[in-house]
C-alpha cells in the first residue's frame, strides 16, 4: 500500500454537516413508487401497434411523392392518420394482414427513406425503491434517461469519510473491503453517520424495494475511513486515502469536507490520481460565502443547488467551483438502515461522483480531464451566462453527460441552423446529416453568441434545453 508522504500541516477539516436540514414532514406519508404495469389489453392503448406504420420521407420529397405513399396505403386498405412535415414523418394505419405487403411496397419507393411498424416503447428505468418519489434530484438531472445506458457497473467509487454502515440494505451489496486510516485497521463501519449518507447519494442500490436509489447505483463503494468519531478528518489521512483508493483500483474518489480546494497536499494527491486515470471530486463547502483561495485544477469542486435550480444559500462560492449538483433535501441512506433528507455540498459532491462513475462505465477509456470537460460542457447553465463563482459551469446533466461520454467527445459549436428541415440543429461537419446524426442543443457547451449544441451518441434522447425552466 503506498501513501503520500509530504510534510504538510495537519489541518482539521470540518464535515459539511452544519446545515443539515430536518427530514421532510412528508416522511409519514412515504409510499412506494413503481413503474406502471403495461396496459391489460389493446383497448387501453392509444393505438394498436400491429396496425400502424411510420414512414420517413427522403429530404426533398415533394407533394406528389407524399400523395403516392398515401395512395399505396389506400391500395392496401389503409389510410393516412397524420403527418409531421417538419420531421418528414407520416403515420399510416393499415390492416395487420396487409402491413408486410405495404412495407415491401414502400421500401421500394425512391422517395421513402425508412418505413417501420409504429410501436410503443417502455418508459425509462424508474426504481421501485419506496422513497424514490422523494428523490426529486434524480429526474431533474436526467438520471432516469441516462440509466437506460449506464448505471455505473464495473466502476468503484472511493468514499473518503467517516466510514459506511456495513449492514445497510441499500449499501451492503455495493461495498468492497476498505481501510481505516484513522485507526490504521480494516474496520470501516461508520462512526459518525456522514459517510453512510454520502455513500448512498453516490451509489445506493436501486430497484431492490428498499428506501432509495443512488446515482451510480451499480457502482461499487470502497469505504475509506479518514475521520474520528467526531467527524473531523485530517489532510494527512485524506492524502493517504486518495493514494490508497488509486492503489485499490477506484476510478472515482469523493471527499465531502470543508475547504478542500485550499490544501496544496490534496491538489497534489489529486494530480497524481489523475495520472492513474482516477477522478477526484470534492464538496465546495458550506460557508454561504465567497472563499478567497484559488482553484485546484485536479479537484472537481461541486456546489449545491435546490429543486428549483437555485444555488443553495449555504453553498460556498469562488474561483475553485467547477460545477453544481443537487444538494438540498437529498433523500439518502442513514446509519441504522434508514433514509432521511440531507442538505449540504457534502451530498452534491457524491451526486456528481455517481454521475462520473456512470460516464466511466459507459466509456472506461475516458481520462479524468475528459470527464471533467464533459461534466462542465453538458451542464445546464445557471446564474450568469457561462462560468460563474456560484454554479461554476452549471448544474450537472446526467443524460447528456453519459451520452457525450459514450462517444468520448466534448460539445462543440455549429451555426445553429436546421438546414435539413428535420427540426434539429445540424452536425456542422455533416450538414445534410447523411449519417443520421444531428447536433442537439446542450446548455453551456459554447458561448459568444453561438448556439450551444452537443453531438450525442445515436441512442441519446432528443432534448432542447437552452436554460433551466426554473431560472429567473
Amino acid at each position: 500500500m503506498s501513501t503520500i508522504r509530504r510534510t504538510a500541516t495537519l489541518a482539521g477539516v470540518a464535515l459539511l454537516t452544519s446545515l443539515l436540514i430536518a427530514p421532510d414532514p412528508a416522511d409519514a406519508r412515504r409510499r412506494a413508487r413503481r413503474p406502471a404495469p403495461p396496459p391489460a389489453s389493446a383497448d387501453a392503448l392509444p393505438f394498436d401497434p400491429g396496425d400502424e406504420l411510420v414512414v420517413r420521407m427522403k429530404r426533398g420529397a415533394g407533394f406528389w411523392a407524399k400523395r403516392r405513399v398515401d395512395a399505396a396505403s389506400v391500395e392496401h386498405q389503409g389510410e393516412l392518420v397524420e403527418e409531421s412535415p417538419g420531421y418528414r414523418l407520416r403515420r399510416l394505419r393499415v390492416p395487420r394482414h396487409r402491413r408486410a405487403a405495404l412495407m415491401r411496397r414502400l421500401a421500394r419507393d425512391p422517395d421513402v427513406e425508412r418505413v417501420e411498424p409504429n410501436q410503443l416503447v417502455a418508459p425509462s428505468f424508474v426504481p421501485n425503491d419506496p422513497e424514490y418519489e422523494d428523490q426529486w434530484h434524480l429526474p431533474l438531472m436526467g438520471a432516469e434517461a441516462a440509466w437506460e445506458h449506464s448505471r455505473g457497473k464495473g466502476i468503484t467509487i472511493a468514499i473518503l469519510d467517516s466510514g459506511v454502515d456495513v449492514d445497510h440494505p441499500d449499501l451492503v451489496g455495493r461495498l468492497k473491503s476498505g481501510f481505516n486510516f484513522w485507526e490504521m485497521n480494516t474496520d470501516t463501519d461508520d462512526v459518525f453517520g456522514h459517510g453512510t449518507a454520502v455513500a448512498g447519494a453516490a451509489a445506493a442500490t436501486a430497484n431492490n424495494g428498499s428506501h432509495v436509489a443512488g446515482v451510480g447505483n451499480r457502482s461499487k463503494i470502497l469505504p475509506v475511513r479518514v475521520t474520528g468519531t467526531d467527524g473531523w478528518a485530517s489532510i494527512y489521512a485524506l492524502g493517504q486515502g486518495i493514494a490508497y483508493a488509486v492503489d485499490q483500483g477506484a476510478r472515482v474518489v469523493n471527499m465531502s469536507f470543508q475547504g478542500l480546494a485550499s490544501f496544496p497536499t490534496l491538489e497534489a494527491a489529486a494530480a497524481e490520481a489523475a495520472e492513474q486515470g482516477v477522478v477526484v471530486i470534492a464538496a465546495a463547502g458550506n460557508c454561504g460565502c465567497t472563499e478567497t483561495f484559488g482553484d485546484a485544477p485536479h479537484l472537481i469542486s461541486v456546489g449545491a443547488t435546490t429543486r428549483y435550480d437555485e444555488i443553495a444559500s449555504f453553498s460556498s462560492q469562488g474561483v475553485f467551483v467547477d460545477i453544481a449538483a443537487p444538494g438540498k433535501q437529498i433523500r439518502t441512506t442513514t446509519m441504522g438502515g434508514g433514509a432521511k433528507n440531507k442538505s449540504g455540498t457534502s451530498y452534491a459532491a457524491p451526486v456528481a461522483a455517481g454521475l462520473a462513475a456512470m460516464m466511466l462505465s459507459a466509456n472506461p477509456s475516458l481520462e479524468p480531464e475528459m470527464v471533467a470537460s464533459i461534466l462542465k460542457a453538458t451542464a445546464v447553465d445557471l446564474g450568469e451566462p457561462g462560468w460563474d463563482p456560484a454554479y461554476g459551469h452549471g448544474r450537472i446533466n446526467a443524460e447528456m453527460a453519459v451520452a457525450a461520454a459514450a462517444v468520448g467527445s466534448v460539445p462543440a459549436c455549429s451555426d445553429g441552423f436546421d438546414n435539413d428541415g428535420d427540426g434539429f440543429v445540424d452536425h456542422p461537419e455533416d450538414p445534410d446529416c447523411e449519417a443520421g446524426h444531428d447536433w442537439y442543443e446542450g446548455a453551456a457547451a459554447c458561448g459568444l453568441g453561438f448556439e450551444a449544441v452537443l453531438f450525442l451518441a445515436p441512442w441519446a434522447a432528443i432534448r432542447a434545453r437552452r436554460r433551466s425552466p426554473h431560472r429567473a
